[in-house]
Formats: C-alpha cells, sequence, structure tokens
C-alpha cells in the first residue's frame, strides 16, 4: 500500500488560524472539541449583555434547515446550538455588508423561533440568541462595538419579550491595541478579529490568561483535508481584495482623466457617483463600495440616490 502524499504546509509565519475567513470560523467554534472555546466566547458576550445567563455545555445541531414550503428558502447557518438550559444559539461570522443583511440575521433568527413549533404546540417558546460578529459596522447603528437587539415598546423603552435576541459585535469598533482591552468581552473579541495576523512573540500570546484560545487556533491542528480548505477559503479573500485594489485603481485612473477639466467639488462627486454605479451594476454591495471610495456606507447611499447633487 502506497503511504499518502502529505500535503505540503506554508504558515508564512503565522502560526494561527484567520477567524475571520468563512471556513476558519466555522472550524474554529463549530466542531466539538473545540466547544469550550464557544463556551467561553458566549458567556464573555452574555457578561457584557448583563444577562444573568451562563453557559455551562452546548449541543451542536444540524446547521442547514430546510425550508417550511416547497417555495421556501434554505438556511445554512456558520454554527447553530442549544445548553442544556433550552437557550438556542446561532452564531455567525459577516464579512460584508449587504442592502438585506438586517432582514437576513431577522429572517434567520425567526426561522428558529418558528422551528420550535409541532402539533398541539403550547407556544412555549425557548430563548433565541443570534450572535452576529461583523467586519463592519451596521447601518442606522450607533458605531458601537456591542448592540443587544431585542422585542421592546418604542414609547416608554420597555422590553416586551426576551425570546429573540441579537447581539451584534462590530469588529472595528475594538479597542486599538491589546493593552487598551478591559474585559473578557473586548480580549475574546480582539482576538477573533486578529489573532489569524499574530505570532508567537505578539504580546498578546504571552498573556497567560489566552492560552487556550492560541491553543485551540493553531493551524497544525488542521488535517490535511481541513488545511487544503483553509487554504482555498484564503486565497479566494486575497483574490477577491486583490481585484477590488485593481478595480479602483483602474476606475480612479479613468474617471480622473475624465473628470480633469471639472471644477474640483463638482468633479470629485460626478466621479464617485460614477464608480458607485458602476460597482452597483455589478452586483456589489455598499460596505464593499464604501472601502473602495473611500467614504462611509452613509455617503455612499447618499451619493447613488442622487440627494448628494442639489443642483440634479
Amino acid at each position: 500500500m502506497e503511504t499518502p502524499t502529505r500535503i505540503e504546509r506554508n504558515d508564512g509565519g503565522k502560526p494561527f488560524v484567520n477567524v475571520k475567513l468563512d471556513y476558519g470560523f466555522k472550524w474554529f467554534f463549530g466542531q466539538l472539541k473545540r466547544k469550550g472555546i464557544l463556551i467561553r466566547y458566549l458567556n464573555a458576550i452574555f457578561q457584557r449583555a448583563g444577562r444573568d445567563i451562563v453557559v455551562e455545555d452546548v449541543e451542536y445541531h444540524d446547521k442547514e434547515m430546510l425550508p417550511e414550503t416547497q417555495e421556501g428558502k434554505k438556511i445554512i447557518y456558520d454554527i447553530y446550538c442549544s445548553s442544556p438550559e433550552g437557550h438556542h444559539f446561532i452564531v455567525e461570522m459577516q464579512n460584508v455588508d449587504s442592502p438585506l443583511f438586517v432582514n437576513r440575521i431577522v429572517f434567520y433568527t425567526s426561522r428558529i423561533i418558528s422551528g420550535q413549533g409541532s402539533t398541539g404546540w403550547n407556544y412555549d417558546i425557548a430563548p433565541v440568541f443570534s450572535v452576529i460578529v461583523s467586519d463592519f459596522n451596521v447601518r442606522n447603528l450607533p458605531k458601537r462595538l456591542f448592540h443587544d437587539v431585542v422585542l421592546y415598546d418604542r414609547e416608554t423603552a420597555t422590553e416586551f419579550s426576551d425570546r429573540v435576541n441579537i447581539f451584534l459585535i462590530c469588529l472595528p469598533e475594538l479597542p486599538e491595541s491589546w493593552k487598551e482591552c478591559e474585559t473578557e468581552f473586548e480580549r475574546l473579541s480582539y482576538l477573533v478579529d486578529r489573532i489569524g495576523s499574530l505570532d508567537r512573540d505578539s504580546e498578546e500570546f504571552k498573556d497567560m490568561g489566552y492560552k487556550d484560545f492560541f491553543k485551540a487556533a493553531e493551524k497544525t491542528n488542521m488535517s490535511d483535508s481541513e488545511y487544503v480548505l483553509y487554504s482555498q477559503s484564503e486565497a479566494r479573500e486575497a483574490e477577491i481584495r486583490s481585484g477590488m485594489e485593481m478595480m479602483r485603481e483602474q476606475l480612479r485612473e479613468e474617471l480622473t482623466e475624465k473628470y480633469l477639466n471639472e471644477g474640483e467639488t463638482k468633479g470629485k462627486l460626478a466621479m464617485a457617483k460614477e464608480v458607485i454605479h458602476n460597482l452597483l451594476a455589478m452586483k456589489m454591495d455598499f460596505a464593499s463600495i464604501s472601502k473602495i471610495c473611500g467614504l462611509d456606507v452613509s455617503q455612499v447611499r447618499e451619493i447613488a440616490s442622487g440627494s448628494a447633487f442639489p443642483g440634479n
């Protein structure tokens, strides 16, 4: 029998998995052998939210939820699990904003609610917690690291139900350095954001309180097949980033030439409008466009709608 060929591994001096990658996030938090890491993060989130909930254990469930009708939409969660106390958890990593991002999260959460129903059901709904880690700020919300979204009465700001809960963790609002992180929640979120770029000489790695997090994130823990899938995920992201940079430079050159003789303010607005409309036509989302143009998402929306051109 031939000995299987070993996969050549080159971590480029980065020994830890990039947890923000789609595959990296699911591999790190979504496997039974590393459920202690997920439990630790969930407890840090509940502590940050001021909730009197302690997660002792979790059971992973099938991430695929079939539609309730033939015409319905199938859902595939990043991670779906529950605790012995009856709490349901959806845990997702979102790298790219989209116009219907908020609707998607509400839909995902609602499906876990509706999935609890059965014949003769008495509506004894178990609490559902959607934990959404995003690499962008969520539109319509102030720029904050943590948002705790529940059903409440708008007139009195009184909670209406504790069955539906959405925790949004916006990584762009993290403290700038490890030293500035003051809580377990901030430190773990910081590692989710940056562990893939750290090495064993980093200040973060030397913090003994987080050795288990680093140990779990070592690429050497991956099987050959897992490493291949991770590398493919890494390559896809690098390709997307490279393509966006090339597109940005090409558009900048073309439009700079086109509007060279325009007035400065008028020319910049016209340039931005054309770039944005071109990218929207390519089905690119507002968050990606904002990075290309160097504008806030709100500014991109304003220019795209034409409200930034009062003379038109």
